[in-house]
């Protein structure tokens, strides 16, 4: 750059531009006058004489930087995107963006831009891409069989909809329970304490009643699931639903925690082997467990997705996934239809393994995942799987937790008696019943201990312990993550947190192993310090990060992490290839160095230090979540009420069959109501734009997402795979075309305004369409084009924009602002075009 700068300026200014550039900021976030560099920007324009010789590849990208950029001229093929030209991880994807547009150049990726830091660099990648592989254009698929008739299926669904209101209905009329309750005067210490042990009673046979109900469901509505590709809305699509919606009423985090779920997947027909391990968190309510073989030892992680029924193009396609003897799938990891993991191979944290077979004893990364490396080859001894015992010690551990759970809420109902027509009343016990249950699990997680050194069996009764550790902390985390009591419950529980940390919902985490530097933000969904998992064993290490860390969502920050002060780990990122450098960013699967990234500017007294108002208006918010569940108890008590008006007036037939399910119906559908109403009365049509962490705008956001989560979340997760819930989708703020098939977790939806689908879309991702970098919440509009196809735990960050008939591969991240262009295929952290 200085023998540029001294051929092309009079000898008595060269000093004079040295020194400028010297002075220009280096620090992540620092502004570069492009005024006072000439030799990087050709005020003249490309192609004039005189500018610096390029090839047309080399254009085109010094071309997309100047439009992006704003810059008049040309750009110098040798300047640093980052240092020299002041580009950070937003703009280089619009730069990215604008590439892709030109055939020539379609090759061209973010983490190219990353590792190629010039024009000249940069363009010699995108042409070597470009010579090597070909951009796989996405062809549409005429194999599914099945008639769609989306008018027929959505009748045939409100049909089995009213059917389930029908039957639960009858089981929630207990007249002579409620009427002990609502009776006057204080009901008994003694009839509380009867009861809690009802209802701890009552969790195991819920359990055991509703796996029957759903395995009669399918074997007598499906069979026996086979390979097959499907169009969705179909008659097979109706009958695969039901069973879902059978499966899905299953409490499967209870049987993951008491290490059941291998026993209850044989009764739904996968081959399970001996001392198989599924961790908490794994979606095993979607159907096709024919499909599913775990052969003896293998071990499920936490979150990890075995799709044997998946999404695609508007269709339902159902593919085999095998995962042989002592092989290992890590936390959210991901194994698409097809996929076959060898023999005590490794399938590492946030990685996906497409269709085919893999080598035995390999260590698998990446999206799509590829071998690494060779994978250890451990002693697993061949012991048999004690799962009576297991039961046993599971409901000898779960007992204390579910008390605890049972008996606040019990004796608030004591202390209420027949004042339940008093809403403050319910209010203050409501609140007071939740806060005491989130204290005692608090204490309970502590007495737990810290978990045992070294490697411990998956199959004792220390991992059962882990496990119920960990459950403690997902629970208490319903109530108090990303508010100012989370950190403080963290500490009762064994974590030593630093102070001013911001922590959101953090998983699969043994409070005794964590030590957070002060000032440190986590962002939704961490994995914190989970055991390493392999062949039926773990490991668990200590974690410790500095201060000021900044962890995207779903960064998985496992056993044994170090950060240095000031690290940034991004969205779906792996820690354990971090280095352990101050102030250092990474981003990406496998991860890369951010030399810049974008940051927005907030006065730190909205950010770090706000005043005693602001600190007392997020108090108040976050204090009254304790009192939400109040609102489904008194329009509980409204439904007993009216119930019990019309049960003396109508006959016996009248009353079961007509005014029970109507009114059941009708009081699901007012807390659903509720919830939409309080969203335009809290936050209106959200905007694009930016909110800093303090600003009350982010207390009454939060607010409603934690209020949504309460009450309509439940009632909306019965409509998911139906065109209904889209309909009520609508009424929440996003924009959703026709058809749209939209895969699990979209009745519980963080920023609907910003959610725009086209027709025909097929979306199983998750919507980032907000970040929390800096603390300052930005967010932006998420455009999923007609006919897309998002696949399974893909992600979707602010800005991005799928263009109409693309596909992204599952557990693929599209950066922020980014595009992808119509009819082509994408994968990989951060997406690049599919191989052809």
């Amino acid at each position: 750059l200085r023998a540029a700068l001294a051929a092309e300026l009079p000898p008595a200014l060269v000093p004079a531009a040295i020194a400028a550039i010297d002075a220009i900021p280096r620090s992540v976030g620092g502004k570069v006058d492009r005024r006072r560099l000439p030799a990087i920007v050709d005020s003249r324009g490309p192609g004039l004489p005189g500018t610096w010789p390029m090839s047309d590849t080399e254009r085109q990208v010094a071309a997309a930087i100047a439009d992006v950029l704003g810059m008049p001229g040309a750009v110098h093929p040798d300047a640093d995107f980052f240092d020299d030209l002041g580009l950070d991880s937003l703009t280089v994807a619009m730069v990215v963006s604008r590439l892709r547009a030109n055939p020539r150049t379609r090759a061209a990726n973010v983490r190219m831009t990353y590792e190629h830091r010039t024009v000249r660099t940069a363009a010699a990648a995108i042409d070597g891409a470009t010579g090597r592989r070909t951009t796989e254009v996405v062809r549409e698929r005429t194999d599914a069989v099945g008639r769609p008739m989306p008018t027929a299926m959505a009748c045939a669904q409100a049909a089995v909809l009213a059917t389930l209101v029908v039957v639960g209905s009858q089981l929630l009329w207990m007249p002579d329970l409620a009427r002990l309750a609502l009776r006057d005067g204080n009901v008994t210490v003694i009839d509380a304490l009867m009861l809690a042990c009802v209802a701890v009673l009552a969790v195991p046979a819920w359990a055991v009643a509703t796996l029957a109900l759903a395995a009669l469901a399918k074997w007598t509505i499906i069979g026996r699931y086979r390979p097959m590709r499907v169009h969705a809305w179909s008659w097979w699509h109706m009958r695969h639903w039901t069973v879902v919606r059978a499966a899905s009423i299953v409490p499967w985090g209870l049987l993951e925690t008491a290490g059941l779920a291998p026993a209850a997947l044989r009764l739904l027909g996968a081959r399970i082997g001996r001392n198989v391990h599924i961790h908490a968190g794994v979606r095993l309510s979607e159907g096709g467990w024919d499909l599913l073989t775990l052969e003896d030892g293998a071990t499920i992680g936490q979150d990890a997705s075995l799709r044997v029924i998946d999404l695609d193009a508007g269709c339902i396609e159902a593919a085999p996934v095998t995962v042989r003897r002592n092989a290992t799938v890590e936390t959210r990891a991901g194994m698409s239809g097809g996929a076959e993991l060898g023999e005590g191979s490794i399938l590492r944290p946030l990685s996906n393994l497409s269709a085919g077979e893999a080598r035995a004893f390999a260590v698998l990364d990446g999206v799509p995942a590829v071998p690494v490396g060779e994978a250890p080859r451990l002693h697993v001894p061949d012991e048999p799987s004690p799962w009576v015992l297991r039961a046993l010690a599971a409901t000898a551990l779960a007992a204390p937790s579910l008390a605890i759970t049972a008996l606040p809420w019990t004796l608030a109902v004591a202390w209420i008696g027949g004042r339940w027509h008093s809403p403050g009343i319910v209010v203050a016990a409501v609140a007071a019943a939740a806060a005491t249950t989130v204290l005692l699990q608090g204490v309970l997680a502590r007495l737990l201990g810290p978990p045992p050194d070294g490697r411990v069996s998956l199959h004792g009764i220390a991992a059962l312990r882990m496990a119920a550790q960990s459950a403690l902390v997902e629970s208490s985390g319903r109530w108090l993550s990303g508010t100012l009591m989370w950190p403080r419950w963290l500490r009762l529980a064994g974590a030593r947190i630093g102070a001013g940390c911001e922590i959101s919902t953090v998983t699969d985490v043994l409070p005794h192993a964590v030590t957070i530097g002060p000032e440190t933000f986590f962002a939704d969904g961490i994995y914190l310090g989970g055991p390493t998992l392999r062949a039926g064993s773990a490991v668990i290490d200590r974690i410790k990060l500095g201060a000021s860390c900044f962890v995207g969502n779903h960064a998985v920050l496992p056993g044994g992490t170090r950060l240095a002060a000031g690290t940034l780990v991004g969205i779906s990122t792996s820690a354990e290839l971090v280095a352990d450098e101050p102030g250092s960013s990474w981003f990406g699967h496998p991860p890369f160095r951010l030399p810049r990234r974008e940051v927005v500017e907030a006065p730190r007294e909205l950010t770090h230090a706000p005043s005693a108002i602001r600190r007392l208006n997020r108090w108040c918010w976050e204090v009254a979540r304790f009192g939400l569940p109040a609102v489904p108890v008194l329009v509980g008590v409204a439904w007993f009420d009216v119930l019990s008006g019309l049960e003396g007036r109508l006959t016996a037939a009248e009353f079961r069959l007509v005014a029970l399910p109507c009114t059941t119906a009708a009081t699901a559908a007012v807390l659903v109501a509720a919830c939409i109403a309080m969203k335009w009365a809290l936050v209106g049509r959200v905007r694009p734009g930016t909110h800093p962490l303090w600003s009350c705008w982010c207390s009454r956001w939060d607010f409603l997402y934690v209020a949504w989560g309460m009450w309509a979340a439940v009632p909306l997760s019965f409509l998911e795979g139906t065109l209904m819930l889209p309909a009520v989708l609508r009424l929440f703020g996003c924009r959703i075309g026709r058809r749209a098939l939209l895969g699990p977790g979209f009745a519980h939806v963080v920023d609907p305004d910003m959610l725009r689908f086209g027709d025909g879309v097929t979306v199983q991702a998750l919507m980032q369409a907000h970040t929390f970098e800096d603390r300052v919440l930005k967010i932006d509009h998420v455009h999923v084009r007609d006919g897309a196809t998002v696949g399974a735990n893909a992600v979707l960050l602010y800005g991005a924009d799928v263009g109409e008939r693309a596909n992204v591969a599952p557990h693929s991240v599209v950066m922020k602002r980014e595009r992808l262009e119509p009819g082509t295929a994408y994968e990989g952290v951060p997406t690049q075009p599919a191989a052809g």
